[in-house]
């Protein structure tokens, strides 16, 4: 089992390092809002219980689009008398190219679809590729 992370390579020698499983809230920690002039490589790192760090998936930075986090939501039943409490596990981090969602889950295992119509046109998805 991985915790995972995002890390940036750029053409200035410079790399950004993501926290690992994405545990800040702050916009500047966030994927979907570095910069992308002169990314050369975007890449998703796992690393073990014992500290070993790996490379588990690697994008080409003309390629990256986008990122988010996959968690697995638990909704409760609600009753009349209930609040709406919400929780979630972390399953995974996801790059978005231009064509299609990879991701790479906690376990290592990489999953690649290609996006549908719909989410080509996305609101966000379209001020990412800009």
């Amino acid at each position: 089992m991985y915790r995972l992370r995002w890390v940036f390579h750029y053409q200035n020698g410079k790399t950004k390092y993501g926290i690992w499983n994405g545990a800040s809230p702050l916009r500047q920690d966030m994927a979907a809002f570095q910069p992308k002039t002169g990314l050369i490589s975007a890449e998703i790192e796992g690393e073990t219980i014992d500290g070993t760090v790996h490379k588990l998936y690697q994008v080409d930075g003309h390629n990256y689009v986008s990122a988010a986090w996959e968690k697995i939501v638990n909704l409760p039943i609600l009753s009349s008398a209930s609040s709406l409490k919400v929780s979630g596990k972390l399953y995974g981090l996801s790059f978005y190219t231009p064509t299609e969602k990879i991701t790479v889950n906690i376990y290592g295992k990489i999953r690649r679809r290609l996006l549908n119509s719909q989410e080509k046109l996305f609101k966000n998805f379209e001020e990412h590729t800009r």
